[in-house]
């Protein structure tokens, strides 16, 4: 295990964040068409969960870094700084991450580049989708939830570094 627990961290930042943005889309989708028979709706749940896996790591990572740095510069102590930073910051990441996807798919790239160019466009498919495909607010409850338990994770390691650390001392 590291240090600060980023292993961790990072973890729940992907895994629990897609998880979070998953459910929220199923959600909306159950109720905008009707949730249907269950086995279905379970099925559909695990899809959207695997591709928001794939497609959320760079965005999840980024805005988890982020909300971790200014959280430490700034010395927030309370979940509601986190829980609002980590919304701010993972719009910020999926608009920019978008945009950024967007701009190189208008760009032209010779033969040789293309292949770097698909790539690149492949790998901020998720922001794009989230972007320019659904309601700006789509990713906050998921933002939320996540930032909220990125805060426990961090707040869990640090308690235990400081215990250490009192230990050792003494």
């Amino acid at each position: 295990m590291t240090r600060r627990g980023s292993l961790a961290y990072y973890f729940v930042a992907v895994a629990v964040g897609s998880f979070f943005f998953a459910a929220t889309y199923t959600i909306h989708q159950g109720i905008a068409e009707g949730f249907g028979e269950l086995r279905q709706a379970g099925r559909n749940f695990l899809f959207v969960y695997f591709l928001a896996v794939i497609q959320g790591i760079l965005p999840q990572i980024f805005s988890a870094f982020f909300l971790r740095r200014l959280a430490v510069r700034f010395g927030w102590e309370r979940a509601w700084q986190w829980m609002l930073m980590g919304t701010v910051s993972t719009l910020a990441v999926v608009w920019g991450l978008a945009q950024m996807g967007l701009a190189v798919e208008r760009t032209y790239f010779s033969r040789e580049w293309q292949n770097v160019k698909n790539w690149l466009v492949l790998s901020v498919a998720g922001p794009i989708m989230v972007a320019t495909g659904m309601p700006f607010w789509f990713p906050i409850p998921a933002a939320v939830a996540t930032a909220y338990l990125l805060y426990t994770v961090h707040r869990r390691f640090a308690e235990a570094r400081e215990e250490q650390t009192a230990s050792g001392a003494g």
